[in-house]
């Protein structure tokens, strides 16, 4: 049999042999070379490439909702920034709503876009498989509204502290400087 110079072992242009490689790792079949041999990305890395199917089979249940429940910590963590440090962003609705909005829309129709592109996509096994509107996944969603709300929560925080320290530095007493700073919900 000739081979041609100008393509690799899996048929495919030289240029593409990492994508091939790639939809391999991706796929749980993987397929075999020509001469019935072992997997040509070779033995080591298909044993890894086994066991990692098999450690993504036992963990689908915890994967499904870890991102979720991630975005949840994120909020649980950045909570005292609202209530101690008096970052009130939770307190004005209508303005976190005007915030979010143009995020929450510009992106989605963003990925939206990416998908139905098919320039991007989600795994079903690390999502919840709910999808919205234009098959964008709702764990999407609801980061881009976590990560502006942290964000927001931070930078009004931030912005409290440093009024106090100003004040605090141009002689004002501490415990009078603390009883002005803002509290949360």
């Amino acid at each position: 049999m000739r081979i041609d110079p100008r393509k690799d072992e899996c048929g495919q242009p030289n240029a593409t042999h990492d994508e091939c490689r790639a939809e391999q790792w991706s796929r749980l079949d993987v397929r075999p070379a020509q001469s019935g041999g072992p997997c040509h990305i070779g033995r080591a890395a298909h044993d890894t490439y086994r066991r990692a199917q098999a450690m993504r089979t036992e963990d689908a249940v915890v994967s499904h909702v870890q991102y979720l429940a991630l975005m949840g910590a994120c909020l649980l963590i950045t909570l005292p920034l609202e209530l101690v440090l008096g970052a009130r962003v939770y307190r004005r609705p209508r303005r976190l709503l005007l915030t979010l909005l143009p995020v929450v829309v510009v992106y989605t129709a963003w990925d939206a876009a990416m998908i139905a592109r098919g320039s991007w996509g989600y795994d079903p096994e690390t999502t919840t498989g709910i999808l919205l509107p234009l098959q964008v996944p709702l764990e999407e969603l609801v980061f881009f509204v976590v990560v502006p709300i942290c964000g927001l929560l931070t930078y009004e925080a931030v912005g409290n502290v440093l009024r106090a320290v100003r004040r605090i530095r141009s002689g004002e007493a501490v415990p009078a400087v603390l009883r002005d700073l803002p509290r949360g919900v």
